[in-house]
């Protein structure tokens, strides 16, 4: 079972949907806490949302409350002084946050994991002012 969950593109009243998948996959039916595709559902029936960003999630079959946290954020993406790239994160206090980058989006690399603080910026030591390298961010 998937929990997916559509999100209007620009405003609550737009006419255009994105479903996003929240956790699970599709025909893996079962009761295992995770991220991703990792966990599992059977009939999840409710959803709230708390002002941290976490998400709750009922399963009404195993009767379980299972709780997603938020991913980590990228804000105020730009580049220094000096042409290297750079981002404030955004996360759980003490969760680990690993950055890759990639030139062409289908090759990622490593290049940097901290733990988040209250402020956590990344700054690329590798990019310059022509430099064309993407970035994602993930928790281990």
């Amino acid at each position: 079972m998937v929990l997916v969950l559509a999100l209007p593109l620009v405003t609550p009243v737009a006419t255009n949907w994105v479903v996003t998948t929240l956790g699970g996959m599709p025909g893996n039916i079962g009761t295992a806490d995770g991220t991703g595709s990792a966990v599992r559902f059977s009939n999840p029936a409710g959803l709230a949302v708390d002002s941290a960003g976490n998400v709750y999630v009922a399963d009404f079959y195993f009767n379980t409350i299972r709780k997603g946290i938020p991913p980590a954020r990228l804000l105020n993406f730009g580049r220094d002084g000096s042409g290297k790239s750079g981002f404030a994160l955004t996360g759980t206090v003490g969760q680990s946050v690993i950055v890759e980058a990639s030139s062409e989006l289908v090759n990622w690399q490593p290049i940097w994991t901290n733990a988040f603080s209250p402020d956590l910026n990344f700054s690329d030591q590798q990019s310059g002012v022509y430099s064309d390298r993407f970035y994602r961010t993930h928790q281990p």
